[in-house]
Formats: structure tokens, sequence, C-alpha cells
């Protein structure tokens, strides 16, 4: 199952996520690069280690709530990708269900979310989004 292959890139992550392995999870990137266009941010841009810029810390929690939501990933390797704590992956999560009020935020989240269905759906992955647990 492609969801199971996810977790597993996401768990063999070293300690230093700018060289992980789970970069190559298609999945993953796709979603990153959606993130990246939206904000017109630099690649690598989501994976620095420390909080960055207030842009770049609300896109890398956009990236983290899609990651969630349509993906089907779990917080915690939600939270691994990032190299970053469960915890900071449910504050990101419910940051963004919250600031979904605003039309422009919505807007701006469901253009990504459309796009990953659609890639899901060219791809024969779709039907991920019901998929919580990956282990």
């Amino acid at each position: 199952m492609w969801a199971a292959s996810i977790a597993r890139s996401v768990r063999r992550a070293p300690n230093n996520p700018m060289k992980s392995d789970w970069q190559t999870a298609p999945e993953i990137e796709m979603v990153e690069q959606l993130v990246l266009r939206t904000f017109a941010l630099e690649l690598g841009t989501l994976q620095w280690p420390n909080r960055g810029q207030a842009l770049n810390a609300f896109a890398r929690q956009v990236a983290i709530y899609v990651m969630h939501v349509n993906l089907g990933l779990n917080l915690t390797d939600c939270a691994a990708v990032y190299g970053r704590d469960r915890t900071t992956a449910a504050y990101a999560c419910r940051k963004i269900e919250d600031l979904r009020e605003y039309r422009a935020v919505d807007a701006m989240v469901d253009t990504i979310e459309q796009a990953v269905q659609r890639w899901q759906h060219l791809t024969g992955r779709a039907g991920a989004p019901g998929m919580r647990r990956l282990s």
C-alpha cells in the first residue's frame, strides 16, 4: 500500500531533515512543491531547522495540514517530515483550520487541496484522505 511506503520513508529519515530519504516520497514532494510555489519560496525553505520568517513557518504549517488532511499521514509522520515534534504538527493543523475562516486563507488551502486530489486521481492514489494510521 502506498501510504505505508510513505510512512517507512518518513520514519527512515535521519536527524538532518535537509538530507533525508523521505524527500523521495512523491506524495510529500508534491505537497511541498505546491506549497513552495503558492508562497513563492525557494526549495529547502520548509526544511530549515529553525522557525525562520513568519511566512516560512506559515507555509510549513500549511504543508503539514495538507499532508495530514489530504494524504492521511498521522501527526507524528507529518512532524517528522520537517524535523518537528508531533505537538507542533497538531498546533499547525489547529491553526490552519482556524484560519480557514478567512476567505483568502480558505481559498489558498482549498486550491492546494484540489491540486492534491487531482494528482491522487491521476496517479491512482485516490481515497487516501480516509487513512489516518499508517503503521
